[in-house]
């Protein structure tokens, strides 16, 4: 059964954008290009004392994450 759970998984990349301890953005992109991308854009604008980036790779019909 788990096989074909992991089979018909969806990946989806989410960046996560945490601003003095504070999760104030979460976004999720089908390509992981477009996340990294979009964390470089953030990492660029933040304030790297206080914040910080993120990118998770989430499967989407399963149960586990994991960071990039």
């Amino acid at each position: 059964m788990e096989s074909s759970q992991a089979h018909n998984s969806q990946i989806t990349w989410v960046v996560v954008l945490v601003e003095s301890g504070i999760p104030t953005l979460v976004e999720a992109y089908p390509i992981k290009e477009d996340a990294v991308t979009r964390e470089q854009f953030l990492q660029n604008t933040m304030n790297s004392d206080y914040d910080a980036t993120d990118v998770f790779k989430v499967k989407i019909g399963a149960e586990s994450t994991s960071s990039v």
